[in-house]
Protein backbone atom coordinates (compact mmCIF):
# COMPACT_ATOMS: atom_id res chain seq x y z
CA UNK A 1 0.00 0.00 0.00
CA UNK A 2 1.15 3.50 -0.60
CA UNK A 3 0.02 6.80 0.77
CA UNK A 4 0.04 8.32 -2.68
CA UNK A 5 -3.05 10.05 -4.03
CA UNK A 6 -5.55 8.27 -6.21
CA UNK A 7 -4.04 9.74 -9.38
CA UNK A 8 -0.77 7.89 -8.67
CA UNK A 9 -2.28 4.42 -9.12
CA UNK A 10 -1.88 4.27 -12.92
CA UNK A 11 1.77 5.43 -12.97
CA UNK A 12 2.60 2.90 -10.23
CA UNK A 13 0.98 0.09 -12.25
CA UNK A 14 2.67 1.27 -15.44
CA UNK A 15 6.06 1.11 -13.68
CA UNK A 16 5.56 -2.62 -13.13
CA UNK A 17 3.80 -3.00 -9.81
CA UNK A 18 1.11 -5.69 -10.09
CA UNK A 19 -1.14 -3.98 -7.52
CA UNK A 20 -1.48 -0.41 -6.28
CA UNK A 21 -3.66 0.75 -3.41
CA UNK A 22 -4.63 4.30 -2.58
CA UNK A 23 -6.56 5.76 0.29
CA UNK A 24 -7.10 8.86 -1.84
CA UNK A 25 -6.30 12.44 -1.07
CA UNK A 26 -8.88 14.94 0.11
CA UNK A 27 -9.35 16.29 -3.41
CA UNK A 28 -10.03 12.89 -4.96
CA UNK A 29 -12.50 12.10 -2.18
CA UNK A 30 -14.35 15.36 -2.75
CA UNK A 31 -14.56 15.06 -6.53
CA UNK A 32 -15.50 11.36 -6.55
CA UNK A 33 -17.78 11.41 -3.46
CA UNK A 34 -15.60 8.60 -2.09
CA UNK A 35 -16.31 8.03 1.60
CA UNK A 36 -13.72 7.75 4.33
CA UNK A 37 -14.46 4.00 4.48
CA UNK A 38 -13.33 3.42 0.89
CA UNK A 39 -10.00 2.74 -0.75
CA UNK A 40 -9.11 2.14 -4.38
CA UNK A 41 -7.22 -0.92 -5.58
CA UNK A 42 -5.70 -1.07 -9.04
CA UNK A 43 -4.63 -4.41 -10.49
CA UNK A 44 -2.62 -4.69 -13.71
CA UNK A 45 -4.51 -6.57 -16.40
CA UNK A 46 -1.86 -9.26 -16.71
CA UNK A 47 -2.26 -9.99 -12.98
CA UNK A 48 -6.04 -9.79 -12.82
CA UNK A 49 -6.82 -13.49 -13.37
CA UNK A 50 -4.43 -14.79 -10.65
CA UNK A 51 -5.63 -12.01 -8.32
CA UNK A 52 -9.27 -12.99 -8.92
CA UNK A 53 -8.49 -16.68 -8.27
CA UNK A 54 -6.79 -15.87 -4.97
CA UNK A 55 -9.61 -13.52 -3.96
CA UNK A 56 -12.19 -16.21 -4.77
CA UNK A 57 -10.31 -18.71 -2.59
CA UNK A 58 -10.27 -16.21 0.29
CA UNK A 59 -13.99 -15.49 -0.07
CA UNK A 60 -14.80 -19.24 -0.09
CA UNK A 61 -12.58 -19.85 2.95
CA UNK A 62 -14.21 -16.98 4.85
CA UNK A 63 -17.69 -18.33 4.02
CA UNK A 64 -16.69 -21.78 5.30
CA UNK A 65 -15.22 -20.36 8.53
CA UNK A 66 -18.32 -18.19 9.05
CA UNK A 67 -20.61 -21.20 8.69
CA UNK A 68 -18.48 -23.36 10.99
CA UNK A 69 -18.12 -20.70 13.67
CA UNK A 70 -21.81 -19.78 13.51
CA UNK A 71 -22.78 -23.45 13.96
CA UNK A 72 -20.35 -23.81 16.88
CA UNK A 73 -21.66 -20.64 18.50
CA UNK A 74 -25.26 -21.83 18.18
CA UNK A 75 -24.38 -25.09 19.99
CA UNK A 76 -22.32 -23.42 22.74
CA UNK A 77 -23.80 -22.99 26.20
CA UNK A 78 -24.84 -19.42 26.85
CA UNK A 79 -24.37 -18.67 23.15
CA UNK A 80 -26.98 -15.95 23.19
CA UNK A 81 -25.84 -14.32 26.42
CA UNK A 82 -24.44 -10.82 26.12
CA UNK A 83 -20.89 -10.61 27.49
CA UNK A 84 -20.34 -8.34 30.50
CA UNK A 85 -19.12 -4.85 29.80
Amino acid sequence: MNGRPLCAIMPILNQGSPVAISLGCTGSRIYTDMGIDTMVVGVRGDHLEPFARKLDAIVRANAWVTAEDSARKAKAPNAHRTPPT
